[in-house]
């Protein structure tokens, strides 16, 4: 698995991207750079807001999973 920060790269990288080809891509590359867990079920037709969706919810995940490391280390 990419460290967080090489994710939430790719995500940045990925929303300022215009091509939805290339988008689609990175959403791809994003996916599979993920454990289980946190991976989404892309399908077979991708929008432009479906991407967008997609990287809202990759990315809450990753931040909640930030989160909890900290508590949990706090602990």
């Amino acid at each position: 698995m990419a460290s967080h920060n090489n994710v939430l790269e790719l995500i940045q990288q990925c929303r300022t991207e215009t091509n939805l080809d290339i988008q689609i891509n990175i959403l791809y590359r994003i996916n599979e750079t993920l454990p289980d867990s946190v991976r989404i079920k892309v399908p077979s037709l991708v929008t432009n807001d479906y991407v967008s969706r997609a990287l809202d919810i990759i990315e809450d995940k990753l931040l909640d999973d930030e989160r909890n490391a900290r508590i949990s280390t706090l602990s």
